[in-house]
């Protein structure tokens, strides 16, 4: 019996892709493999964020079809006044359960999305020691990973390209620049953090900062 095809949205979950690339471990030697990872991992990032965000709205909205396109015998199959005013009262109430699922899925989505990102900058960091015997310091910042320093312990091996598939650090999901510092006053190696959704040091839920050493 043959199996039945793979839907389109069926996208693996970060854990399972990243399990998957577990065995593509790059050496230093191997710049290039380590930015495909990364590249790739970016987009997935992505693409769960948007199916997460807009995957269930048509099945939210599928009861409000059997309302708007009702049978009708007239020959011109406008809606009269009280079938718009069901219609209008129809969309209220869906707005009235729909909008606070969409904040709820946007912000759960940008969260996750700042998770992937902090490992792929990890991963990163990572290759960069292995080139170079030490992580960029906080003077050099994230920038070491896609430009060459300039200033500091200057990088004995530093790939074309750099160490990221881009060409400029990412912000997280809210538009706020990770923060970096090497060493670190958590980490040995250095910490890096995003402030989560509000911007502001500590917060609940999804305000939450996300801090390298706490990552699992």
């Amino acid at each position: 019996m043959s199996q039945p095809d793979k839907q389109p949205h069926d996208i693996p979950d970060e854990q399972e892709l990243l399990r998957l690339f577990s065995t593509l471990d790059p050496p230093s030697v191997e710049p290039d493999l380590g930015r495909f990872r990364a590249g790739v991992l970016a987009r997935l990032a992505q693409r769960q964020a948007d199916y997460s965000r807009f995957a269930w709205l048509r099945r939210t909205l599928r009861p409000l079809w059997a309302v708007v396109d009702m049978p009708s015998g007239r020959e011109h199959p406008h809606l009269n006044f009280v079938e718009l005013s069901v219609v209008i009262i129809v969309l209220g109430l869906m707005a009235a359960i729909v909008m606070p699922r969409v904040v709820g899925e946007t912000d759960r989505a940008r969260y996750e999305q700042a998770k992937v990102q902090m490992r792929i900058l990890a991963d990163a960091l990572r290759r960069y020691k292995l080139d170079n015997g030490s992580y960029p310091s906080t003077e050099q910042g994230l920038d070491a990973l896609v430009r060459r320093p300039s200033v500091g312990v200057l990088p004995r091996s530093w790939p074309e390209g750099g160490y990221l598939n881009a060409t400029h650090v990412p912000t997280d999901p809210w538009g706020k620049h990770y923060i970096y510092s090497a060493p670190g006053q958590h980490s040995p190696e250095y910490d890096l953090k995003s402030l989560g959704a509000d911007g502001l040091e500590g917060g609940a839920g999804y305000n939450t900062d996300l801090e390298s050493w706490r990552l699992p």
